[in-house]
């Protein structure tokens, strides 16, 4: 991830100051990396029987490691909500390069829908490593959209 966001930092001076082939093809690059990432994440979700039927989300909310007791306590009596946002992250994450790469307002609503997910991860989980370079690279799609 920190690849990603390292590598997406240095093609922003080729997407700002280098219009041409090479500027096109490094923000294709980047769109192709970030929609790969986002569908297999959600492909490896769908794959897993505990994620389809969302006790995987209460499940890891109800680790010591990277959970949190409230949101578990709030997740565990409640299947329905776990079995909800469960399939509203793997939804996102299948379609978010397809969004991405549509543009215009999709987009906005992919990387805005992106950014609310890393930023709960980051608050709920203490997990703020994805933050930071996936939303870094939203924000520099959406600023280089054309």
């Amino acid at each position: 991830m920190l690849l990603l966001a390292v590598g997406g930092m240095l093609s922003w001076v080729t997407l700002n100051f280098q219009p041409g082939p090479g500027a096109s093809l490094t923000r294709l690059a980047i769109l192709a990396l970030l929609g790969v990432a986002y569908f297999e994440a959600g492909l490896v979700k769908v794959k897993n029987p505990t994620w389809r039927n969302g006790r995987q989300l209460a499940s890891i909310m109800n680790l010591k490691e990277v959970g949190n007791k409230r949101v578990a306590r709030l997740l565990i009596p409640r299947p329905r909500l776990s079995f909800t946002l469960s399939w509203m992250v793997i939804g996102l994450e299948l379609l978010a390069g397809a969004l991405l790469a549509i543009g215009g307002l999709p987009a906005l609503f992919a990387a805005g829908a992106l950014t609310m997910m890393h930023f709960t991860i980051a608050v709920v989980m203490g997990l703020g490593r994805f933050f930071y370079p996936f939303v870094g690279l939203l924000v520099m799609l959406i600023a280089t959209q054309g």
